[in-house]
């Protein structure tokens, strides 16, 4: 039995791209913390990669449980606004 016939396909691998999340109303010059969860029967697999595209803003990876991860939102601009927080996920959904 070579290698191949000792990994099977990994079930329930869901693998998510350009996935988005908006924060709101983060303050003018300053920050906001949120969890973006996927619930109860998903397991993420590793680290997700956290972007945003919104002029003024930026994006850090807190921390990363089970099935949830945190960010912390930044906002450097001149009033308060709402910031798209882009993400790829991979999610191994259970039975």
């Amino acid at each position: 039995m070579g290698v191949k016939g000792i990994f099977h396909p990994l079930k329930g691998l869901e693998i998510r791209e350009s996935e988005e999340h908006t924060v709101s109303s983060v303050p003018a010059g300053g920050e906001k913390v949120e969890t973006i969860s996927f619930g109860d029967g998903y397991i993420m697999l590793g680290m997700p990669k956290v972007w945003t595209e919104t002029a003024d803003a930026s994006v850090e990876l807190l921390y990363g449980g089970l099935n949830e991860f945190t960010v912390k939102v930044s906002n450097s601009g001149g009033s308060d606004k709402d910031v798209v927080v882009k993400y790829d996920v991979a999610l191994y959904r259970g039975a």
